[in-house]
């Protein structure tokens, strides 16, 4: 299958989070122990802005009120009391939370914000009914899924059939699918929320017959890219403006290699006696797939002339891809569609 021709490397931890700041947080580094005595691990919390207001102050004038825009407006007329509360709102923007490792290593040393946005919200639904019902949903946050036993908080979300870990007596993933899920493996595939980019991606561990995404629109082709349909795989050796080489990895055709040039596109996939790929039965439509030269570049797209494939074409995912609104995504034999829930875009 596609697994004795690629070599898959097991990803099994997930990068820490990328330093990220709002427009009401800062970040500020603690490069080294800062002499008060606490050891790795203590928490501060900083205030970079000290000068307040004398409580017995009762007038600003326009020269004191001219820091900040808040204060601009209530230089004059205002009460005391509310230029309190505006001083103090300022003042808590400016907090800053470091948390340092063991030892208060430069390199080493994670940040976060005190007051941590919350990103958007990505929802699992199933949309294939083997061993699951149609419909059920897994919701995940930017701190994972919400209802794992794994308890990691690490913004990471492992997707298998095992529930515990024998050799460490640990939860394994955060959502498990029963083992009589077809294809799927103990640690399947991971989903990995970007701060940085409020987003969330999906990759394939390599450990059982892969991760696929549904081709839904025209798809760019790339090297190395590995397309399935029916009981058949292909991966693109090569894609460039001259010519476009496939080998089969599956299926009837299986070791085949094949050559399209400028003069061969639009290239058909299917059934059909006009296919270029012509396929008998195997899962594969009349109609499968085209692929076709635009602008200098190879792309592919299910179906022909807007009539969709019955069983569809898919991307394998071997690399990290990210995740877009209503993707369809295939974990063994387990269908799932994404929906992106930002309260921020609302």
């Amino acid at each position: 299958g596609i697994q004795q021709h690629l070599n898959f490397s097991l990803i099994m931890g997930c990068c820490a989070n990328k330093n990220t700041a709002g427009n009401r947080e800062e970040l500020a580094l603690s490069d080294q122990d800062n002499g008060s005595g606490n050891n790795g691990g203590s928490v501060k919390i900083l205030k970079e802005n000290e000068a307040k207001e004398e409580s017995g102050k009762k007038n600003i004038n326009k020269s004191t009120a001219s820091e900040g825009e808040p204060l601009n407006q209530l230089a004059f007329g205002a009460s005391t009391g509310d230029r309190n509360k505006a001083i103090e709102k300022e003042e808590k923007k400016e907090q800053t939370l470091i948390i340092s490792k063991d030892g208060g290593s430069p390199k080493t040393d994670i940040l976060k914000v005190i007051k941590e946005e919350s990103g958007p919200s990505l929802v699992l639904e199933i949309v294939g009914e083997n061993n699951v019902q149609r419909g059920t949903k897994y919701t995940l946050t930017s701190k994972g899924y919400e209802k794992s036993k794994r308890n990691a908080n690490d913004g990471c979300v492992y997707i298998g059939t095992q529930e515990i870990d024998p050799s460490t007596g640990k939860h394994s993933n955060d959502i498990v699918f029963s083992q009589t899920a077809g294809g799927m493996a103990p640690v399947h595939c991971f989903i990995t929320y970007h701060p940085e980019t409020r987003s969330y991606s999906i990759k394939d561990t390599g450990q059982g017959t892969g991760t696929f995404l549904k081709i839904q629109k025209p798809l760019e082709i790339k090297p190395g890219y590995v397309i399935a349909f029916g009981e058949c795989s292909m991966v693109f050796n090569s894609a460039c403006e001259t010519e476009l080489k496939i080998k089969f990895l599956d299926g009837p055709k299986s070791d085949q290699e094949m050559t399209f040039g400028l003069k061969d596109s639009p290239v058909k996939i299917g059934r059909n006696t006009d296919c270029q790929i012509q396929f008998e039965g195997h899962g594969v439509s009349r109609c499968q797939s085209l692929i076709y030269l635009n602008n200098g570049k190879w792309f592919i797209e299910d179906g022909i002339k807007g009539n969709p494939s019955t069983n569809g074409t898919w991307l394998f995912i071997d690399e990290s891809y990210s995740l877009l609104n209503e993707d369809v995504i295939k974990a063994g034999d387990i269908l799932f569609s994404t929906h992106i829930i930002d309260s921020h875009k609302s």
